[in-house]
């Protein structure tokens, strides 16, 4: 019997608004995540990263203002985005 270990992980979904959802945790199982955003009413979702470098977050509390981590723990910097990087990411804004 395989043995799922909690580990870095993070998810998006969608509700049936429209509205996208975001889960993400430093030590969580998939069913974890799953379970947060069905919760939260999302219908459709898939996993993201699951690697400790890449579960990350940031946000802004008002448009220009400074960018925080939104995952407790995670490796990356909040402001990563803003400097340039190479990899593949997603960026959201909402309308003003």
């Amino acid at each position: 019997m395989a043995v799922v270990v909690p580990a870095p992980t993070s998810a998006l979904g969608q509700d049936a608004a429209g509205n996208l959802l975001y889960a993400g945790s430093m030590s969580a199982l998939p069913g974890d995540l799953a379970g947060a955003l069905v919760g939260a009413g999302t219908t459709t979702a898939m996993e993201l990263d699951i690697n400790p470098e890449w579960v990350q977050l940031s946000v802004a509390a008002a448009p220009g203002g400074p960018m925080t981590p939104g995952v407790p723990g995670q490796n990356r910097p909040a402001d990563q985005y803003q400097l340039g990087w190479t990899r593949d990411f997603i960026t959201v804004l909402a309308a003003r």
